[in-house]
């Protein structure tokens, strides 16, 4: 991603707060922006849309993740949330990660759960994911099932 280079982006029409993480992160919309079924050594990517509500205390990271019908990674995407520090967002915008995960070529067919988890780096756990009724639904928000062919 070439900052110098970023397209203006325009917030998808159905945007609107799906789950919270932590207190103050809303996770507005996102999509796979490649085929749900891949081949061994092929990719998965995907962009989500963030809301700065208030001024966040620290830089967050988010961890995408394909794992296994045991909950073990496979293959995932750890870095920063954006590629503007989170500690820096103005409230009131909206923000975009954009990444992809490569899935590992030794990888046997069958359905992947992509999951992902919102951290500050140094922390001993994820955020826990709020839904919109104020329920905490865990560390990992499930996003749908990656088929590896």
């Amino acid at each position: 991603f070439n900052v110098a280079t970023a397209e203006r982006r325009t917030l998808p029409d159905d945007a609107e707060t799906i789950v919270t993480f932590g207190e103050a992160l809303p996770l507005q919309h996102w999509a796979v922006t490649d085929p749900l079924t891949v081949s061994a050594c092929g990719r998965v990517r995907m962009e989500s849309w963030w809301l700065a509500e208030e001024q966040l205390p620290t830089n967050y990271s988010l961890l995408l993740a394909l794992v296994d019908a045991n909950g073990e990674t496979v293959t995932d995407s750890n870095t920063d949330l954006t590629h503007l520090a989170t500690a820096v967002w103005e409230p009131g915008y909206h923000y975009i990660d954009a990444r992809a995960i490569n899935v590992p070529c030794a990888t046997p067919p069958g359905g992947y759960p992509l999951v992902m988890s919102v951290y500050a780096p140094g922390a001993l756990r994820s955020l826990d994911v709020v839904g919109n009724d104020g329920a905490v639904l865990g560390e990992f928000w499930y996003l749908t099932t990656v088929f590896v062919e």
